[in-house]
């Protein structure tokens, strides 16, 4: 038989827990350290509101600290209560900051994913800005401290997310803003949004934007919510004329700054000043006695830029123009309004391309403050496939007119210290501004002195114009690369000639000189005899007289020269080539400084080619005389 089961006498289980106590008590603590793998340590480290959506460990330290980690998972909002009523106490601690920062801007994200409880995202920036910028130096969080750039961080993206609206767009409001525990008096000057001529609308929050074509992204790390600013002229005209396009992106950066503000979150009623900074003319603020970088996203305004302007059109239809229903005229154009002290660099495309192969050199080069601040880019548009000195004219001819436009010289003193760089057939373009031809053109086409041919008065002017070149004289340097000074093999086939004769149009100017002087030479023929011009094909065929007569004129004195000249694979570059031009086409022995890389035609977005551009601009910024802005 079994035995009944018994309990144990009540004093029996007493006595068991009493001593159960006292081991624990002797025993201590039940602590260890343990080699653990330092990766998962960094991951455990970067967990926070932005990363993972879950706070950090230094704001569950805090909450732990205030009885408050369970409550914050139960119901956040109570915690969040409860820790501003110890800043509102006077306990403004960076420990307290920065959990309110972070809380908020957590809330706020899981309740309107898309701004729309912006009092929480108001509160988070708040927070964020009193642990950045406190009343006095000893309240400013180390510089050290990872809570330093990921308050920064949490600050930016409330601030983007407090004023945007629910179609993706930033409005700057001011009025009086809700917060959770008062109300924000947010002051915002509408000029802020005047830009000379123009007018900043569409602003538009960068940092969720993703970004296709360029090679790399740049952003300046700092302080306020980078946005991009569409830019339109106030007053309609045909052209703007400060050479931007009609609608060109600028980066710039909101930024709401309070005073006092651990003073301020003791009350419920708090003011600040709503500011807008464009990425151009500010790249840092000074606040509390020292100089803060802005966040600026430039890469994103420069590829937004590409994107919406009609000016970056097809390849082919550049190529071959009227032929396909598009004629446009040849035009300069600028990514932002000239400022004064700025440098021009005007760069000049190739055949069959346009002006978006620029587009990672660019980049590249913008992302140098000292060249940002000193040059202005800009970028010649032509029909590639018309004749070289035709398409040499244009430019020139645009050069002269924006020159002109731009002065007096009192006003931009930096438009004489203009720097030109050409790839390939826009290499050959360059040069046309930076030589003086005298009569070597005309005497290339032409027996008959140019004087004594009757001509119409618009052929003649033409072709004055187009054959009788001198330097301009607001060039200073020139910059070739993989140009074809004697002609390109790919143009050698009479095939390959023939076939673009047929497909290129030329402009109506140039058809009616044309035809002006066959009638010439037909009636007159003992007294001239005309070359054809041909397309830009044919006259970088290197038995063209058009790319003979061109090598053979030296650049003019005074004008500094550099080449760069791609040649493929590792052998000698003195027999090699870049699959479009020879080295010997390309090389240059007169230029002041010519740099060899390996590489294709297509050079201009290679590491190495940029920064030999990026070298010589900074050459050519510490031999100028112009004055800085």
């Amino acid at each position: 038989m079994t035995a009944p089961n018994r309990r144990p006498p009540a004093r029996f289980i007493a006595a068991v827990v009493a001593l159960l106590a006292l081991s624990a008590c002797a025993s201590g603590p039940p602590l260890s350290v343990r080699p653990g793998d330092p990766e998962t340590a960094r991951a455990g480290r970067s967990v926070n509101a932005l990363t993972s959506g879950r706070p950090s460990e230094w704001t569950r330290i805090f909450l732990r600290r205030q009885d408050l980690l369970q409550i914050s998972k139960a119901d956040p909002e109570i915690a969040i209560r409860r820790l501003h009523e110890l800043v509102a106490a006077g306990e403004a601690t960076p420990e307290a900051l920065f959990a309110l920062a972070e809380l908020s801007f957590l809330f706020a994200r899981a309740k309107a994913p898309d701004g729309g409880n912006r009092a929480h995202y108001l509160a988070s920036a708040v927070y964020a800005w009193a642990l950045l910028f406190g009343e006095a130096e000893r309240d400013e969080i180390a510089r050290v401290d990872p809570r330093a750039s990921l308050a920064a961080e949490l600050y930016n993206h409330a601030i983007a997310a407090a004023f945007g609206t629910g179609d993706g767009k930033f409005e700057p409001r001011a009025g009086l803003h809700p917060l959770p525990f008062g109300t924000l008096d947010v002051s915002f000057d509408p000029e802020a949004l005047e830009w000379g001529r123009r007018r900043l609308t569409e602003l538009q929050p960068a940092a969720g934007l993703k970004v296709r074509g360029l090679r790399n992204r740049y952003r300046q790390p700092g302080i306020g919510a980078p946005l991009l600013a569409t830019a339109v002229p106030r007053e309609p005209w045909p052209e703007p004329d400060d050479l931007a396009l009609a609608k060109t992106v600028v980066s710039a950066t909101a930024v709401l700054a309070l005073p006092e503000p651990r003073a301020q979150l003791r009350q419920t009623s708090l003011r600040g000043r709503l500011a807008l900074y464009r990425g151009q003319e500010s790249t840092s603020l000074d606040l509390v006695g020292r100089r803060v970088p802005l966040e600026i996203e430039p890469s994103v305004a420069l590829a937004a830029t590409l994107e919406r302007s009609g000016v970056w059109r097809g390849r082919l239809s550049a190529f071959l123009g009227r032929a396909v229903g598009v004629e446009r005229p040849a035009r300069i154009f600028a990514l932002k309004p000239l400022l004064p002290g700025q440098m021009p660099v005007v760069f000049v495309h190739g055949t069959n391309s346009d002006p978006s192969v620029w587009a990672n050199m660019a980049n590249d080069l913008l992302s140098d403050p000292k060249i940002r601040e000193r040059f202005s880019f800009w970028f010649f548009a032509y029909d590639s496939g018309n004749p070289i000195l035709y398409s040499g004219m244009m430019l020139r001819r645009a050069l002269r007119e924006i020159v002109s436009l731009l002065g007096p010289s009192n006003s931009h003193p930096c438009l004489s210290e203009m720097v030109v760089i050409g790839h390939s057939q826009g290499g050959l373009l360059t040069k046309i501004t930076a030589i003086d031809s005298g009569t070597r053109f005309w005497d290339a086409f032409a027996r008959a002195p140019f004087e004594e041919v009757e001509f119409k008065p618009e052929t003649r002017s033409l072709l004055r114009e187009a054959l009788f070149v001198e330097p301009l004289p607001f060039v200073r340097r020139v910059v070739f690369i993989a140009t074809p000074h004697r002609g390109s093999f790919l143009a050698s086939p009479r095939v390959v000639r023939r076939v673009a004769r047929r497909l290129i149009t030329f402009p109506r100017d140039l058809v009616e000189a044309g035809a002006d002087l066959s009638g010439l030479a037909k009636s007159a023929p003992g007294q001239i005899r005309v070359r054809q011009a041909g397309t830009s094909l044919d006259n970088m065929s290197p038995g063209n007289i058009t790319i003979q007569t061109l090598a053979e004129i030296p650049v003019s004195p005074g004008i500094a020269q550099h080449s760069i000249v791609a040649v493929r694979g590792d052998g000698p570059p003195q027999g090699g080539d870049d699959g479009v031009v020879r080295f010997s086409s390309a090389h240059m022995s007169e230029a002041d400084s010519e740099l060899i890389v390996r590489s294709g035609h297509s050079t201009q977005s290679t590491p190495h080619t940029i920064n030999e551009v990026a070298r010589i601009l900074r050459l050519h910024e510490d031999y100028s005389t112009c004055a800085e802005r």
